[in-house]
């Protein structure tokens, strides 16, 4: 009866590492969660700019202006310490 007791030696090391998978496999999922929102967000985002972009261009079409793309401003250097 006593050998129905004992339990092989590799099982408390598997249930351990069983326990740290499911662990990171939850901490997978929720970062795949949170960038599923964050793509959500985007889109929405884009298709803002999308709007206001074709209603700048219907809107300065019908004035007869010219759409012009200005130069990009370089970010200021990092304030120095």
């Amino acid at each position: 009866m006593r050998a129905q007791n004992i339990r092989p030696k590799d099982t408390t090391r598997l249930q351990k590492e069983r326990d740290e998978l499911a662990e990171a496999l939850k901490k997978v999922r929720r970062e795949r969660n949170e960038l599923r929102e964050e793509v959500k967000r985007l889109v929405r985002i884009i298709h803002v700019l999308e709007v206001e972009n074709d209603n700048l261009k219907t809107t300065s079409g019908a004035r007869g202006g010219t759409v012009r793309v200005l130069p990009q401003l370089s970010a200021p250097p990092p304030s120095q310490r």
